[in-house]
This record gives structure tokens, C-alpha cells and sequence, in this order.
């Protein structure tokens, strides 16, 4: 059969718009996939909505253990450029911030972002991040790929840092202290000292700004031929195929689709194995945890794990349920790439690992 390989060339930054429960609307951009939000969030309630009370007392601010808002500075003025900064009671509350079809990332998604910046830009990702205008002392950045970071600083329970400091909420909870309810969490922050983007702990009453993000804006795809993946595609609206579709690498993702499939001969592929393997805890300080699941359908599949430098720090064939691997076996904090090869040596998965 004759194969027509379709790459859809895309942009680095491609510019959309999405208006809250609010009526804010915000402007978007398409970075590696992934449609996030190129403004922090503005709104003041939940997508059923519960109102979120804007509390200005630092005192109380600190003792909250409730969903609240405020504006940086307690300034109001400062809202349109800024956005609004929210504790940690919101980012995790499952009634939702975010508009309809939008949601909070997690902070693996967020550091997926930093780490795609730095593979184009190493050590650089800050400054193509931020934005143009608003960091104090000039020290703006490019604003490369549209996401537009701007430095509102944080709230603990004061404010510190205004103009040299930008912070995000992601949604996982820090679960190494016991069970809920928990009193830490996770969150990004760069400050103008140099041009890195930071993983940390913070206290769930911090106030940090919020962005949202959407799998992708990809709809209505017509496909006459045969089109080969090698990553996972998530689709919103239709896909029409008129010849097949040949998975390799990824059905070992997925390829999901919120409306219709339309499919007039054969989809190809493998059995899925992605689901079956799971990282905790993530992030790690002490022993990481692979469950390999049903590690008896990989036979001579292997792992390895490589960091940031693109060094490979552990590698193994997958012939156990487990690894429990000591994290001061693999190095120095940060994020570490996780990838499993199949028996000719096609790289099937790959997931992240952060290390503190």
C-alpha cells in the first residue's frame, strides 16, 4: 500500500482565545501540543458558581484552609496585567477555576512545558517564557512561544516579590506527610536572578497565580491516506480517515476522540501498555517506585532512565512487577526522563520523574 506520511506543521505559538464564567477572555497559545492559557486567571468564582471570597488581611490570609483570592498588592488595578492570585484550596477544589473544557495542570505538565522550552533553549527557559514589558529592572524576557509570564510575585501571607517574581499553581499534592487533608503542595516559580523555572513546596495558604490548559484545539481532520503516529493525539471534534491508520509507538498512548472516529478500513497497532505503568512518588526525595503492571506482555522490553543532560543514569530490562530505586542513586535534583523500549528498541513511553 502506497503511505502518504501527513505532518501538520504547527507554529510555535498559535494565538486563540477562551472567556471564563466571568466573561473574562483570555488569550491562549499552542506549545508543543498542549493549548494553555497566555494570561494568569482572573475569575472569581467556580464553574458552578460557588463565589470565591477576596480576602486582604494578611492574618487571616494565613490561617485560611478555604478557597480565597486576591489581587497582587491587594491593588485592583493590577488584575488586567497580573490576574488575580489564588491559594492552593482553589487550584485543587474539584468544582473546577477554570472555563468549561479547561482545567488546572498538574505540575508534571507543567514541568513537561519548562523541559520542551529547555530542549530548544537549555538553561533558558525563563527568558523565553516571560513576557516583554512589566519585570522590573528591564529584566524582561523574549516571550518566545506567547506564554507570557508576568512577575505578580506570591502571598505568604504577605506580599513579596511584585516585579521579580512569577509563581503557578499544578494540582498534585504533596502525599508524603500521610493522608489528607494535606498542608503542602506543589507549584513553579522563576525569579530574576537568573533563567531557570524551579519546582517547590509551598503551603497551601500561599497565593499564586493560576493558568489553564486544554489537550489541543485540532478539530475537523480529513485524512486520505495513511498516516503513521509516533505520539499520542487527542482530538475534539472529527477525524475522517479513507485509508488506515498505523500505530507504533503509541498505542502504547492512546488516541482519544470527544465526538467521532470515522474509520473506512483498518487501524493497526499493539496492545496497550502505557496504563500499565505507574511512577510514585512523583516527585521523589527518597526511594521511586516503577510498577511495570502487567510486565509479562513486555517481554524484552526495557528501561532506562536519562536526565537532563541527556545522560543515562539506570537501565534495565523489564523482568519484575517493581523497581524501587534510590533517588541518590540517580543524581541531583531535577526532572529526570523515564523511557521503555520495546524488543527491537522503539522507544514506546516516555515519562517524567522529578526528584527534590
Amino acid at each position: 500500500m502506497k503511505k502518504l506520511i501527513v505532518l501538520i506543521l504547527l507554529p510555535v505559538s498559535i494565538l486563540c482565545q477562551v472567556t471564563d464564567i466571568d466573561n473574562n477572555t483570555y488569550q491562549t497559545t499552542i506549545i508543543n501540543g498542549t493549548e494553555w492559557m497566555a494570561e494568569n486567571l482572573r475569575v472569581t468564582k467556580f464553574n458552578d458558581g460557588q463565589v470565591i471570597p477576596n480576602v486582604t488581611s494578611d492574618s487571616l490570609w494565613g490561617s485560611l484552609t478555604n478557597p480565597a483570592y486576591c489581587f497582587p498588592l491587594n491593588d485592583s488595578t493590577n488584575d488586567l496585567i497580573y490576574g488575580k492570585m489564588y491559594n492552593n484550596y482553589v487550584a485543587s477544589n474539584q468544582s473546577n477555576i477554570c472555563p468549561v473544557g479547561w482545567r488546572v495542570p498538574t505540575i508534571n505538565e507543567i514541568q513537561e512545558l519548562i523541559s520542551y522550552v529547555d530542549s530548544i533553549y537549555p538553561n533558558n527557559a525563563a527568558y523565553h517564557l516571560k513576557s516583554t514589558t512589566d519585570w522590573a529592572n528591564g529584566d524582561n524576557g523574549l516571550n518566545t512561544f506567547g506564554f507570557n509570564a508576568k512577575p505578580h510575585g506570591y502571598r505568604s501571607p504577605s506580599f513579596n516579590m511584585f516585579g521579580t517574581n512569577f509563581n503557578l499553581w499544578g494540582v498534585t499534592l504533596d502525599s508524603t506527610n500521610g493522608p489528607p487533608p494535606f498542608t503542602t503542595a506543589y507549584g513553579v516559580y522563576h525569579t530574576s536572578t537568573d533563567n531557570n523555572i524551579y519546582t517547590s513546596i509551598w503551603p497551601r495558604s500561599n497565593g499564586e497565580g493560576l493558568r489553564c490548559i486544554k489537550e489541543s484545539c485540532v478539530s475537523n481532520i480529513t485524512i486520505y491516506d495513511t498516516v503513521t503516529v509516533y505520539d499520542s493525539i487527542t482530538y475534539y471534534d472529527t477525524v475522517t480517515v479513507y485509508d488506515s491508520i498505523t500505530l507504533y509507538d503509541t498505542t502504547y498512548i492512546s488516541i482519544s476522540v470527544s465526538d467521532t472516529l470515522y474509520i473506512d478500513i483498518t487501524v493497526t497497532g499493539f496492545p496497550s501498555v502505557d496504563n500499565t505503568i505507574s511512577v510514585y512518588p512523583n516527585p521523589a526525595n527518597d526511594v521511586v517506585t516503577i510498577d511495570n503492571g502487567n510486565y509479562s506482555a513486555m517481554s524484552n522490553y526495557s528501561l532506562v532512565i536519562i536526565n537532563g543532560l541527556s545522560q543515562q543514569v539506570f537501565s534495565s530490562q523489564i523482568n519484575t512487577q517493581q523497581f524501587q530505586i534510590p533517588v541518590s542513586t540517580l543524581g541531583a535534583e531535577g526532572t529526570y526522563f523515564i523511557q521503555i523500549f520495546d524488543g527491537n528498541n522503539n522507544l514506546v513511553i516516555t515519562k517524567y520523574l522529578v526528584l527534590n
